[in-house]
């Protein structure tokens, strides 16, 4: 049997992807490219709108191309009219993924919430490098617009040997950099009393090898409640953490705080900004700002972007608000659709202003990167410490001898090189190669930004 397995949605999603083309391949099934797949896996998001309608676009053309269908991720659990709608296809929910050999040869319908300890499974990485390894299922919080716990249900978080053992053999086979991912990373553990991510964190600090970790988002209501054990791990053992905290406000305005349920206040999440720049004045920090919830006046929209220029984040994932189904926010009266866009525009400007402010200020560093992907034009982009993008020549790795002249630029990906920031634009730092990487270097000039 001929099947390919497609993604919509976070890097959680992504890893479940990866689980189920481990386990299709153990059964036997041939993994190949969307046209000569006889069966098609689409692992489905249900986080916006517009991504719901790209996946259903997508599996009416897969089912007019005579493809068979199985649906798979957190739409199948949200929306139980998926049954109706494709009434041939495969559903699994995210808890029950661990059964898509038997749902690529017949029909299974398998909803509902258990416990799936996901680092146990076999799973393929893609880059062979990365590791993306999900530490808990689902979230304590409960917002008006989010029909992701109706997906993912409360949290469930792995245990913590799981997550080391995977980790220990990952970075065996030569991982160098490792993704912590879940719905809410801060809610670990809060489903055996209080949150215990500062644990892991410390616990993964001590494993040996070469590799760095980003910590994946977390909520601030929770690192309210652990932030000098937070602040502690960041720093702690053989510095594997990239200084990357994705910490979403979704709104600088009480009121609408409130409103969306978020159990916390504009002034929590600037006490947790300002608590670990003061420890860590290169952190990247990125933001989540929802735009044009139902109940955001001008003066809340005011709030949000005041917000912004006092953190003053490096990264900001923009959405326009959209009411998914069954949601609180979804039966309230919505905003036009022309504020809705004004106002992303006006928050654009300010979020590109800043990252531009905050990138010019690492011009003249000097440190190791990771490289991590190809770029445009003759030049890769890899990682700094604090997960900055960095873009760098493929010319420039042959002049140090990182390269030979018959060698692709990809063969760099996965390793490391000495740099020196040179420039920078609003999404990425420029940098040219000082030399091939040396460990016993280190790295100066760290901005105060």
């Amino acid at each position: 049997m001929r099947v390919h397995v497609t993604w919509y949605g976070c890097s959680a999603s992504q890893q479940d992807a990866l689980l189920m083309q481990a386990l299709l391949r153990e059964a036997g099934v041939t993994l190949v490219g969307e046209e000569d797949a006889e069966v098609v896996v689409v692992n489905t998001c249900t986080v916006k709108g517009p991504t719901e309608r790209k996946i259903r676009r997508h599996a009416d053309r897969l089912l007019k191309r005579g493809k068979r269908l199985v649906l798979t991720g957190c739409l199948v659990e949200a929306d139980r009219a998926l049954e109706e709608a494709y009434p041939e296809a495969s559903l699994l929910s995210p808890d029950w993924i661990d059964h898509i050999p038997e749902a690529v040869g017949e029909r299974r319908i398998l909803r509902g919430k258990r416990h799936l300890a996901k680092p146990s499974l076999p799973s393929l990485r893609m880059p062979a490098w990365r590791s993306i390894l999900q530490i808990a299922e689902g979230c304590d919080s409960a917002c008006s617009f989010c029909s992701t716990k109706l997906a993912r249900g409360h949290i469930r978080s792995v245990e913590e040997e799981l997550i080391l053992d995977r980790l220990r053999r990952d970075v065996a086979d030569g991982v160098v950099e490792v993704w912590l991912t879940s719905q809410d990373n801060s809610a670990y553990g809060v489903d055996t009393g209080m949150p215990r991510l500062h644990r892991l964190l410390k616990r993964i600090n001590r494993v040996e090898g070469a590799f760095w970790v980003r910590n994946g988002m977390g909520n601030p209501h929770n690192y309210l409640k652990i932030l000098d054990e937070i602040l502690q791990a960041y720093g702690e053992g053989l510095g594997r953490l990239y200084h990357f905290l994705h910490l979403p406000s979704q709104s600088g305005s009480n009121k609408v705080l409130r409103d969306m349920r978020r159990q916390y206040t504009r002034e929590d999440y600037l006490r947790i900004v300002k608590a670990f720049r003061e420890r860590y004045p290169w952190l990247t920090l990125m933001d989540d700002i929802i735009i044009g919830f139902p109940t955001e006046s001008d003066e809340d929209f005011t709030a949000t972007l005041s917000l912004l220029k006092e953190a003053r984040p490096d990264m900001v994932n923009r959405s326009k608000y959209w009411p998914r189904p069954l949601t609180p926010a979804s039966r309230l009266p919505q905003l036009p659709g022309e504020i809705v866009k004004k106002r992303s525009l006006r928050l654009k400007d300010v979020v590109d202003e800043i990252a531009r402010e905050r990138n010019r200020a690492w011009h003249g560093w000097h440190g190791r990167i990771l490289i991590t992907e190809k770029g445009k034009e003759g030049t890769l982009m890899g990682r700094n410490f604090a997960y900055k993008p960095v873009v760098i020549r493929i010319r420039d790795a042959r002049e140090k001898g990182l390269l030979k002249e018959d060698e692709p630029g990809e063969k760099l990906i996965g390793r490391w090189a000495w740099v020196e920031i040179t420039g920078s634009k609003t999404l990425y730092l420029e940098g040219r190669i000082v030399q091939p990487d040396d460990p016993g270097l280190r790295e100066h000039a760290f901005p105060r930004v």
